[in-house]
Formats: C-alpha cells, sequence, structure tokens
C-alpha cells in the first residue's frame, strides 16, 4: 500500500513540474506543427527569449509549454491556415540535436568561391 501511495506522489510530482515549468533562454524546445512540417522540429531559445520560424519569431522565454504552444500556434495561424501546435522542453542532452562542423579545405585547396572559373573559349 506504501509502495502506491509513493508511486502516486511521483507522478503527482512529475505533473507538477510539468504543468508549472517554464522555458527559459538556452533550452531545446520540440515543436511539430500539423500543417506547416517545415516549421517542425528543433527549437532554441535564443538569449531574447524567442524562437525562430519561417514565418517570424515568438518569444517563448517565461512562458510554460502548452502556453508557448498556444502562443506559437496564435502566430502561425497568420500564415497557416489551422495549424496545430505541440510543444515539449527537450531536457535530454543525447537527444539534443548535433550540427556538423565544416571540415577544413585540403592542404593547398582553394574554397570553392576562390577557384577562378574557366569559362569556354568563345569564338
Amino acid at each position: 500500500m506504501l509502495f502506491f501511495a509513493f508511486a502516486g506522489l511521483v507522478c503527482l510530482a512529475a505533473r507538477w513540474q510539468w504543468h508549472h515549468e517554464r522555458i527559459a533562454p538556452g533550452q531545446w524546445l520540440v515543436i511539430s506543427v500539423a500543417g506547416a512540417c517545415h516549421e517542425s522540429g528543433f527549437h532554441r531559445v535564443a538569449p531574447d527569449g524567442q524562437i525562430n520560424f519561417f514565418a517570424g519569431q515568438v518569444k517563448v522565454a517565461g512562458l510554460r509549454p502548452h502556453v508557448a504552444a498556444a502562443s506559437v500556434q496564435q502566430h502561425l495561424s497568420r500564415t497557416y491556415q489551422n495549424p496545430s501546435v505541440n510543444l515539449r522542453i527537450e531536457t535530454d542532452p543525447q537527444k539534443w540535436p548535433t550540427f556538423p562542423q565544416p571540415s577544413p579545405p585540403a592542404p593547398g585547396h582553394k574554397g570553392f568561391f576562390d577557384t577562378p572559373l574557366e569559362l569556354a573559349p568563345t569564338a
């Protein structure tokens, strides 16, 4: 019986944290937008508290996830018809996106834009 009471408290604590946690700059958000799939994906909250979309910026810092989702949905509804937004804070660093770093050019190789174009001779 004590086990079930403890499990219930753990569930309540998790729900309380999820419902009361606020978004902060630097956090990664996972956003899925039905009706605008290219807006879906990982979005990092900028230092000014905003996230960038193709359709513009939305301020989310200080908001709870469900309130931020409503704000994003309202913003995207200006561009997209009836977008449905799901948003959550991704706290697992293993799931954060990594972007490959460009590799340095080979020794003696000029960059793509430094190489002169060879034009075909004209007659």
